[in-house]
């Protein structure tokens, strides 16, 4: 964790440091979707565009980009699970 980020969050109480982090991971899928949404034209606007080294699609190669934040999502909605239950 971020030096200042740990002191400050190690001030709070356990359950406010718990409802901190549910917060932060919330913001982050907030993010995610974000991107995902940001990503979409990309994606469609290369769809026949070709990589002149491979010769595959564009869009191929940036559809790293909404599944890795789909991954994203997935673990840090895991991870909020986990901190519910707790």
């Amino acid at each position: 964790m971020h030096i200042g980020v740990d002191i400050f969050s190690s001030l709070l109480s356990k359950k406010k440091q718990k409802i901190l982090l549910f917060f932060t991971n919330t913001l982050i899928i907030i993010f995610c979707f974000l991107v995902i949404v940001g990503a979409a034209p990309l994606i469609v606007d290369n769809f026949t565009q070709r990589s002149p080294a491979l010769g595959i699609r564009i869009t191929y190669i940036y559809l790293a980009i909404p599944v890795s934040m789909i991954g994203m999502i997935w673990i840090t909605l895991k991870n909020n699970f986990k901190l519910i239950k707790k």
